[in-house]
């Protein structure tokens, strides 16, 4: 019955760690095909098809309206947010930081970074760790708003080679493309 019993817990201990390993596996495995969102005070996050508008699907999930002034997000969710509010819904809003993009040109998957108040007005915000959010060396253009300027760097926590900080960068240059493990917004 011993033998029995510990052959058993064994088993079980070798299925437990397989899941698990097969989780983490899984989790750090980005999906190159969705656009993203997360406000970086709150944790809140979004990710849906490159080809979807990400703005509204933001905005039916949380109830947050994202936009930039240039239309590059939230196209039509200022629309939708007017609506609702004639209709009694009051819609929350999230200051848009910067977008970086996976192709120059600010084309191809896209990651929004937001935060819920100040933009960058005092404030610093960025990611130590690009391949925590599937997104280590994929970078090639990026924008920025709110009073931000972007700069990314090729080691995590802001270390190693760099480029920026500037507003908006079309093309980020053949020595920083798709080379960032972190990145970060200030004034």
């Amino acid at each position: 019955m011993r033998k029995s019993l510990g052959a058993v817990a064994t088993a079980l201990f070798v299925l437990g760690s397989v899941a698990l390993t097969a989780s983490a596996a899984s989790a750090s495995t980005p999906d190159r095909t969705q656009s993203c969102w997360q406000e970086l005070d709150t944790g809140r996050s979004l990710c849906v098809a490159a080809s979807a508008d990400l703005a509204n699907a933001v905005y039916d999930a949380y109830g947050i309206a994202i936009s930039t002034p240039d239309g590059a997000v939230g196209s039509d969710v200022k629309r939708q947010a007017t609506r609702d509010a004639r209709a009694g819904v009051v819609a929350l809003a999230s200051t848009v930081i910067g977008i970086f993009y996976e192709n120059s040109g600010y084309d191809g998957a896209s990651y929004v970074a937001s935060v819920s108040q100040n933009g960058c007005y005092g404030y610093s915000h960025g990611y130590t760790n690009l391949g925590s959010i599937g997104w280590d060396n994929r970078i090639s253009s990026f924008r920025s708003y709110s009073n931000c300027r972007t700069a990314i760097f090729a080691n995590t926590n802001y270390g190693g080679s760099s480029y920026g900080y500037y507003t908006n960068s079309s093309y980020v240059g053949s020595a920083m493309n798709d080379q960032a493990s972190s990145i970060r917004w200030a004034a």
